[in-house]
């Protein structure tokens, strides 16, 4: 399991990896392109994060009993 030092890490080797280019593979200017892909991994982070509530809400809701 990651803790929080080792979470950190990860993330900073990604944004170094993905925002130190200073030229992006895109044909737009390399802040365009820059913008474009943080707000495609917030999205992804977002959808990760709603999708992980909906199962938790859906595993605690109770099952309907028939009489």
């Amino acid at each position: 399991m990651l803790d929080r030092g080792s979470s950190g890490r990860c993330l900073r080797d990604i944004q170094r990896a993905v925002f130190a280019r200073s030229i992006a593979p895109a044909p737009w200017p390399a802040t365009t392109a820059r913008l474009l892909l943080a707000l495609v991994i917030i999205a992804g982070a977002g959808a990760v994060a709603a999708g992980a509530l909906r199962l938790h809400s859906a595993s605690r809701t109770p099952t309907p009993s028939h009489p």
